[in-house]
């Protein structure tokens, strides 16, 4: 009998290990649904010393689209602006000034 509660023993370690992997399966899955795929859990020391420093200063923003435009239109000579509205009255060509002694 001795060798049959061997065998009982060896399988129940088989068993409980086959149970504790499942277990642990289960743990990973409920974690990665509740964290996400990339946590901030993760450790500082997985992180390398440029991802640190990526993750705390973010790559400056790329310069404007304007500026380009802009170089475009300075290369080419500008074009005439159209007239404004013509004035009500004519423009005075001569200030005459009327002193009176009261």
């Amino acid at each position: 009998m001795p060798a049959d509660r061997g065998l009982l023993t060896h399988e129940l370690i088989h068993a409980l290990q086959a149970r504790l992997e499942q277990a642990d399966w289960q743990i990973a899955q409920l974690r990665q649904s509740l964290y996400g795929p990339t946590s901030e859990r993760v450790a500082q020391s997985e992180l390398s010393p440029e991802q640190v420093l990526l993750s705390l200063f973010p790559a400056p923003d790329p310069p404007p689209a304007t500026q380009d435009i802009l170089q475009q239109a300075t290369s080419q000579p500008p074009s005439p602006a159209p007239p404004a509205c013509t004035p009500r009255q004519p423009a005075l060509r001569e200030l005459e000034t009327v002193t009176e002694r009261i």
